[in-house]
């Protein structure tokens, strides 16, 4: 039997990998089962209540509810329910995080499993959109009415597809810094990048948005170390200078991304 937090781990991996390929995972609820199981025989098993459980159960009392009054059940429906199942199976897994070193375990093996498969598929992303570029289409990203996603996006909603690169830009990033310089971190920093791309590439205009935001703090940060080392080594001799180069290359980014909207 697994380790439950690598259980829980994988639960939420399937879940993220689900938003990004066009079929889907259909393996949340049954592996948030196998994740309640282990807790059971780990004796780890916890039933939180607080304010933040309560709010859940009270927008799933509702959305039953709505079900109640409506006359017929759509496929939809199906799914949440199922979904909604596999959420309260997770929350006793959660809340056996307790410990810190317990939720670094989760958040380490959550980042390893999350950062090579949405890397993975953030390559086969960008494989579809450069044949795409050439009039080629793959028939298994076709949906069943026939819509094919433009861009680098598998899947039909742009957005979701967006969030699962993003989910695989930061796993990619928290693993490579927590792991020895080696084949596997030069490996995870190709595959954040790769995953940038193909989330610009995507056309979700909530990612672009996110990307950047994402650079311009990424900006200000190397500034702010820049200018403190620059402060410290030469006593201020270079701090004006590369002030300007960076509030100058700040103003270029932000002025074109104004005009291109």
């Amino acid at each position: 039997m697994l380790d439950y937090r690598t259980a829980l781990a994988l639960t939420f991996a399937v879940g993220f990998v689900g938003l990004s390929i066009p079929y889907g995972v259909p393996l949340y609820a049954p592996l948030a089962a196998y994740t309640f199981l282990c807790l059971m025989a780990t004796g780890r098993l916890e039933f939180p209540v607080n304010a933040g459980v309560l709010l859940v159960a009270l927008a799933v009392a509702f959305y039953l509810l709505g079900l109640l009054r409506s006359d017929r059940l759509w496929g939809q429906n199906v799914g949440d329910l199922r979904n909604l199942v596999g959420v309260a199976l997770t929350l006793p897994a959660l809340a056996a995080l307790s410990e810190r070193s317990d939720f670094d375990v989760f958040r380490a093996r959550l980042a390893a499993l999350c950062g090579w498969l949405l890397g993975l598929i953030g390559v086969v992303a960008l494989a579809k959109f450069a044949l795409l570029t050439r009039g080629v289409r793959i028939g298994a990203f076709t949906s069943p009415d026939g819509t094919y996603p433009w861009g680098s996006s598998l899947v039909a909603d742009y957005n979701f597809f967006a969030f699962g690169m993003l989910v695989g830009t930061l796993s990619c990033l928290f693993r490579q810094a927590r792991i020895d310089a080696g084949l596997e971190r030069t490996i995870l920093r190709t595959l954040a990048v790769v995953t940038v791309v193909a989330g610009i590439l995507s056309s979700s205009r909530r990612y672009w948005v996110v990307a950047a935001l994402g650079l311009l703090l990424l900006l200000a940060y190397g500034a702010f170390r820049l200018l403190g080392a620059a402060v410290r080594v030469s006593r201020g001799r270079m701090f004006l200078p590369r002030l300007a180069v960076w509030i100058g290359t700040a103003f270029v980014l932000v002025g074109t991304g104004y005009l291109g909207w």
